[in-house]
């Protein structure tokens, strides 16, 4: 089985990367393919609802419905990094290796 990993660093400042990359994602979980995906950097923001629900790219696709998709499907394809303040976290679900 093709395995596709997407590492998205880019956070609510860049919201058409961040809905993109979301978007493939769930296309290719969709297809059948194991998918993973590592939010790092800024877009472990994404990990929080409140900042994930106003998200939305200039074409109209808003980055909550994907993220709903991916949180209640594929719980074990997600991962973030701490936050990037010290003392600070999100919420994780990493596979183990």
């Amino acid at each position: 089985m093709t395995k596709f990993l997407f590492v998205l660093t880019r956070g609510p400042e860049d919201p058409t990367r961040a809905v993109r990359c979301f978007q493939l994602a769930k296309i290719a979980a969709d297809k059948g393919f194991e998918v993973t995906v590592f939010l790092v950097d800024d877009a472990a923001y994404f990990a929080n609802l409140s900042l994930t629900e106003r998200v939305k790219a200039p074409t109209g696709d808003e980055l909550i419905t994907y993220w709903r998709f991916w949180w209640k499907k594929r719980p074990g394809s997600w991962c973030a990094n701490p936050a990037p303040r010290p003392g600070s976290s999100v919420r994780t679900n990493c596979p183990r290796a």
